[in-house]
């Protein structure tokens, strides 16, 4: 039977010679599939651009910045849309149907902005509501806070967005204000940490979403360190202050 299998031809390549093609095959089609999916600009929301510094500077017309990456052509990853007005391109055709998708993502963005406070402001309640936990009052409150969650995570998935950024009001004045007060050696009176920090969203259940979070977040991060080495410079502080131990 051995003999016979082996003067088969076809059943000798299919044994033999497929599989070493096949795979190898395979193989390559899956990783480029996986390339491609990674590859794909990522939509980014930022609500509250003219509350951005001016320097240091975060976006770059569509794009953040691409310093802010450890490899600045992630900066091309990724399709920053602003509430502020966009410049005039070329193409008034272009503009048409640039603007009405840009009108319709911000939309869904503003929906998922209300969604949020709300859902912010029945936790602010729960709060309160500390040791009466077993009140119909907090069981009640309780039902609101899930149902408003299973709408922003359901509007969040139907939605464009991939990131969201929220940029809370009064932030460049804020910033501003902590670095003058450094340079003259004041007190400063109020925590911004507390006060005015962006929020960053994404939708949990989205691979997509995932890989644009930690690009958004890694260009968040490198932009912050930038500020503060603004701040300490002109404080005429050593860089090094906020990290006294620095083990290698």
């Amino acid at each position: 039977e051995l003999r016979d299998q082996m003067r088969d031809r076809r059943t000798l390549f299919m044994v033999a010679v497929l599989p070493l093609l096949l795979y190898p095959a395979m193989g390559i089609g899956m990783v480029q599939m996986t390339v491609l999916f990674s590859e794909q600009p990522r939509t980014v929301v930022l609500l509250g651009a003219d509350e951005l510094p001016k320097q240091p500077q975060l976006l770059d017309g569509d794009q953040f910045v691409s310093n802010w990456f450890t490899i600045p052509s992630d900066a091309d990853k990724l399709r920053v849309i602003t509430d502020s007005q966009p410049e005039n391109t070329d193409s008034e055709s272009t503009d048409t149907e640039t603007n009405s998708e840009r009108e319709e993502i911000l939309k869904q963005a503003h929906q998922l902005e209300l969604e949020l406070k709300q859902h912010q402001s029945l936790l602010d309640e729960w709060d309160k509501l500390k040791g009466k936990e077993d009140s119909s009052e907090a069981e009640l409150l309780l039902h609101e806070i899930t149902e408003t969650k299973e709408r922003l995570s359901k509007q969040f998935a139907e939605s464009k967005i991939q990131v969201l950024i929220i940029i809370p009001k009064g932030l460049s004045k804020e910033l501003e204000q902590v670095s003058a007060k450094l340079a003259l050696h004041e007190p400063i009176d109020f925590d911004p940490a507390v006060s005015s920090r962006p929020l960053i969203l994404r939708n949990r259940a989205d691979e997509k979403s995932k890989l644009a979070f930690i690009r958004v977040q890694e260009a968040m991060d490198a932009w912050e360190k930038a500020i503060l080495r603004a701040r300490l410079n002109r404080a005429r502080l050593p860089v090094s202050l906020p990290t006294p131990i620095n083990p290698e």
